[in-house]
């Protein structure tokens, strides 16, 4: 099979290919692997997920990272989700085989949860958006763009999986300005953004714990990356 990888943003995919990765190019990695960068959000998931289907890939795979959504995950643990919930409530499994040998070569060496996870329409900025989500759905994790990717797969018959690492964890907020400093691809303007600080200073503890978080799950891919290989097993 040829695998295409589809990560959200440039720090994402850059864990897993080693070297900085840009938006709108198809990077193809040793092995035959593509990975491309597609945004956030489950629309652009979607189209970069078809681009990869085009370009000949077999095999789908969503990367990147997730929020916590119980407090069993914390920043860094690793989700590798037996099935994907859209916002709609439908289900979609995961590859079976696929998944018993990520979770085999992964489990021992990482904190790792096999539990759901479940799409978003948008971010979701407070711990009390997380609980409530959690409490519909049963799911550990939350990102955008893996249920997209696995409806896809699921149409086109392709096997799919998802590799998420979790950045902010249950009782983790997301600052307002972080949400008002993003463009639409989802890359914070770091211009932006510090003029949305200056106005709110109280809100720095806050986005410098979520850093703190997100190098943790950065860490995390990258041992992950390092581990698998660029075929992450798909066979």
């Amino acid at each position: 099979m040829r695998l295409g990888i589809v990560a959200a943003l440039p720090g994402e995919g850059r864990c897993l290919a080693g070297r900085s990765v840009t938006f709108n190019h198809i990077h193809e990695l040793s092995g035959g692997t593509l990975l491309t960068l597609s945004g956030v959000g489950p629309d652009r998931a979607r189209r970069a997920a078809e681009t990869l289907l085009e370009k000949g890939c077999t095999a789908l795979l969503s990367w990147g990272c997730a929020g916590g959504l119980s407090p069993q995950v914390q920043p860094g643990h690793l989700l590798l989700p037996r099935k994907v919930i859209t916002p709609e409530g439908r289900e979609y499994d995961v590859g079976s085989m696929w998944h018993d040998r990520l979770t085999q070569a992964l489990s021992a060496h990482f904190p790792t949860h096999g539990g759901a996870t479940v799409a978003a329409d948008m971010m979701l900025s407070t711990p009390a958006d997380k609980q409530a989500l959690h409490n519909k759905t049963g799911a550990l994790g939350v990102d955008m763009e893996s249920a997209a990717i696995a409806a896809l797969a699921t149409e086109m018959g392709v096997p799919f999986a998802v590799i998420r690492a979790v950045a902010d964890d249950a009782a983790s907020g997301i600052p307002a300005c972080v949400g008002n400093s993003m463009d639409s691809g989802g890359q914070v303007l770091m211009s932006r953004l510090m003029a949305c600080l200056a106005l709110r200073p109280w809100q720095w503890p806050t986005l410098l714990r979520l850093g703190r978080q997100f190098s943790k799950a950065k860490v995390t891919l990258s041992s992950v990356a390092r581990r698998l290989g660029p075929d992450l097993l798909v066979e």
